[in-house]
């Protein structure tokens, strides 16, 4: 499944991994002082993510049209 990521600012990026990890990812990394985490968004880019931008991620179904 993927996952949206929407940021504090409006923008948004998707990205091939569950909503779950992506929460759990980006708390263990801001815990840690991390300021990015990595994630491969749609289309196979690498994407970089500064957790105290997001407002929140939402899993999007593999059967949702976009």
């Amino acid at each position: 499944m993927s996952t949206r990521i929407v940021f504090s600012e409006g923008p948004s990026v998707t990205v091939n991994t569950d909503a779950e990890e992506v929460k759990t990812t980006l708390g263990k990394d801001k815990r840690s002082g991390e300021p990015f985490t990595y994630f491969e968004a749609q289309g196979g880019r690498d994407v970089y993510v500064a957790a105290e931008r997001v407002a929140y991620v939402e899993q999007i179904s593999s059967t949702a049209t976009r």
